[in-house]
């Protein structure tokens, strides 16, 4: 923008000075031929000016052009925003559309955010329930992709919550299914298989990257799951169990073997007398929360004895910058090191 006013300015000086030269005419022929030739430098030079107005714009409008003719994801989850950014590369654009601080569960779309959504070439969802604005919109199906749907039969539901269940109870609909799959580096792994399949087909030419990109970050939930793993045999001997709160790490305490129970609260916030009771028969190792959670609940808890643990659910981003699978990894070694391994 800035070079076309100055292409103006300069335009503008050009004809006032042969608007000066006119009004000040020589006698006779002499005058006519000065007047044409001026005339004609000017007309020459101004050609010249906004010929190289041009092309100096021209790299800005490839630009441009580049970026809209770039296929656009959108994607609801920060894990699936992590992966998709890590796999694309230049090739596609990706953007996370949840608001700053917000997750899609409490996240409420405003009709710019609605017409982003429409508008992109491939919305991700991660399913299971997580994205319940979803059912009021009117998304486009055949570029709407639940990542969940690939293994529904996984899915942990609120039924099997707090109980030492290992899989799915029965039919259940995704409204009752617990959103968090990406704690589980297995489904974590499937959810990026998911997303690596509508990559390539939105960017065919740049398969090769996306599928060594996709590749390497299957890798690092491969030695994810190696640590989780090592942490379920370490502490198999201990007959591990934890108390909770939150749903949400269900999927990471059944990949790890541990029975968890359910914490009871008074509505003054207090424990119940009878989950007291639970917490003196059953000696819990831990006590689990989100890393967001109540700071109070914690310190209530740790006056029964019981060690608390802060779970990062990796819901939204951190000032840090840390990766995905880095903060998953952290989770672990916080457990390990809560049991004293």
């Amino acid at each position: 923008m800035q070079r076309h006013r100055r292409s103006s300015k300069l335009n503008c000086t050009i004809f006032d000075g042969l608007t000066e030269q006119s009004a000040n005419p020589s006698s006779g022929e002499q005058a006519v031929m000065v007047n044409r030739r001026l005339r004609f430098e000017c007309t020459c030079l101004l050609g010249i000016v906004l010929a190289g107005c041009g092309t100096a714009n021209s790299p800005e409008n490839d630009l441009s052009g580049a970026d809209s003719r770039r296929p656009v994801v959108v994607t609801t989850s920060y894990a699936l925003y992590s992966m998709a950014s890590e796999l694309a590369g230049d090739a596609i654009i990706v953007q996370y559309a949840v608001s700053d601080g917000l997750t899609s569960r409490t996240w409420v779309p405003s009709s710019a955010d609605v017409q982003k959504l429409q508008a992109a070439d491939v919305v991700l969802l991660n399913g299971a329930g997580y994205e319940r604005w979803a059912q009021k919109l009117s998304l486009p199906r055949s570029r709407t992709v639940d990542t969940s749907s690939g293994y529904r039969e996984q899915l942990l539901h609120f039924a099997d919550a707090v109980t030492h269940q290992h899989g799915p109870v029965g039919q259940q609909s995704d409204r009752d299914a617990i959103p968090t799959v990406w704690l589980d580096p297995e489904l974590a792994a499937a959810q990026l298989h998911r997303v690596e399949e509508q990559l390539l087909r939105l960017a065919p030419d740049a398969a090769d990257a996306i599928s060594q990109r996709a590749t390497g970050f299957s890798n690092t939930f491969d030695k994810l799951d190696q640590q989780l793993q090592q942490l379920a045999a370490d502490s198999a001997g201990n007959a591990t169990t934890v108390v909770t709160d939150d749903t949400d790490l269900q999927y990471l305490i059944n990949r790890l073997g541990w029975k968890a129970h359910q914490i009871q609260w008074s509505e003054d916030g207090r424990l119940t007398e009878e989950f007291v009771r639970k917490v003196k028969s059953t000696s819990p190792q831990l006590a689990l929360f989100r890393t967001d959670g109540s700071g109070h609940r914690m310190e209530v808890l740790q006056a029964t004895g019981v060690s608390c643990i802060a779970v990062d659910t990796c819901e939204s981003a951190l000032p840090d910058g840390d990766s995905l699978v880095g903060r998953m990894s952290a989770n672990l070694d916080r457990l390990r090191a809560g049991l004293g391994l």
